[in-house]
């Protein structure tokens, strides 16, 4: 019997519509048909999920927030050890992603606001800081994070790696991933935080 070594990839899972359970938590019933039908929750998120399993890699997902105050929350979504972080957009998600310009950090959005600009700051995703357009649906972060090649091509560090990746992974969606215009700059910055 051999073992398989993998290779453990950290995503930070940093929006509550992707690991939380609003019925258990005693949310009432008007709240959670709210955020079903106007801010797209979706009971079937990654809530029961600990690890995502793809070919050579076992991604490791870091839940929860800390939210003691801004200075912890950027600090932990800005944790070197993570890969990727998938992220709402609430107006203070916002400012805390758009102060961690700089820190390299590829941030997927993952937001009602798919494709568009924030309803909150006016602002699109890219000159927030975020390098990924997630379409709000958890089957979509769930493919993203069993696809080895996407993986291995943001491991990779390689803009145009990264780019064929996803194009070839949007042929698999119903709503394809976008990448903005801030992925060459985050992905510069990464590479030049290694040194």
């Amino acid at each position: 019997m051999t073992i398989e070594n993998k290779r453990i990839i950290k995503v930070g899972i940093k929006t509550p519509y992707l690991y939380e359970n609003m019925i258990e938590e005693g949310r009432s019933e008007d709240y959670v048909k709210k955020q079903i039908e106007k801010f797209g929750y979706d009971p079937e998120n990654l809530l029961k999920e600990s690890k995502i399993k793809a070919g050579k890699y076992d991604v490791e997902l870091l839940t929860g927030i800390k939210e003691c105050c801004p200075a912890h929350y950027i600090e932990d979504i800005t944790d070197s050890t993570l890969d990727l972080v998938i992220i709402g957009s609430t107006s203070d998600v916002e400012m805390a992603v758009k102060a961690s310009i700089g820190s390299g950090v590829l941030f997927a959005r993952y937001s009602t606001f798919y494709g568009k600009e924030s309803r909150y700051s006016g602002l699109t995703p890219e000159k927030t800081g975020y390098s990924f357009d997630i379409p709000k649906k958890p089957q979509t972060v769930r493919q993203l994070l069993s696809n080895e090649r996407t993986l291995d091509a943001i491991l990779s560090g390689s803009q145009t790696r990264i780019e064929n990746a996803i194009a070839k992974l949007n042929t698999e969606l119903e709503s394809p991933i976008l990448i903005t215009k801030y992925l060459p700059v985050a992905l510069a910055l990464k590479e030049f935080n290694k040194k």
